[in-house]
């Protein structure tokens, strides 16, 4: 990941923008709860005019432990401001499935990654 734009850190979650403005990675790990996952929301608005069109959305759960079901909502409401935003790609990992980033996407994007 690039250096980050903006970022969130805590036990529960973290949010990423790198400083191209091409990818926005959301974390969740541990024990999730309503405060985290709008902490998340917030995050994510803040970063509405850091992100260009077509960024791709990295989100990453295989540390996940629990998610409260209250939480489904606003996971909605995140994936709503992405697609405002313009998000181009979702790449995402959970638990028992490791992400594989697909770095064709990535190249298409003009996002540069360690191989080039």
């Amino acid at each position: 990941m690039h250096r980050s734009q903006e970022r969130i850190n805590s036990e529960m979650h973290q949010c990423n923008a790198d400083l191209t403005g091409r990818i926005l990675a959301i974390t969740y790990s541990g024990f999730v709860g309503p405060k985290e996952v709008r902490q998340c929301l917030e995050t994510v608005r803040g970063l509405a005019g850091t992100v260009a069109p077509g960024f791709i959305l990295f989100t990453d759960s295989i540390h996940l432990e629990k998610m409260d079901l209250v939480c489904a909502p606003v996971l909605g409401e995140i994936m709503e401001e992405c697609t405002k935003m313009g998000v181009g790609a979702v790449e995402r990992s959970q638990r028992g499935q490791p992400l594989t980033y697909d770095f064709r996407v990535i190249r298409e994007k003009g996002v540069a990654t360690s191989s080039d």
